[in-house]
């Protein structure tokens, strides 16, 4: 059995190459607990214009990690 990991997302269903692709399952797990972090992918959701979270979601990030190239 490998090492506990903390689950911190869970999604119905998700594209992630093209809209035409099948769905498959999908885990989301803490950027931190990632042994070889190569790049990271957010996803957010948003009820309006997505680029009216842009800002917001920066700045939610800079707030945990400042050297975070976005």
């Amino acid at each position: 059995m490998g090492p506990w990991i903390e689950v911190v997302g869970v999604v119905k269903d998700s594209k992630y190459g093209s809209l035409r692709e099948d769905m498959s399952p999908a885990a989301f797990t803490a950027a931190s607990q990632d042994a070889t972090p190569m790049w990271y992918t957010f996803e957010v959701r948003a009820a309006g214009p997505p680029t009216a979270v842009i800002s917001g979601a920066k700045q939610a990030i800079a707030a945990v990690n400042r050297d975070v190239s976005l």
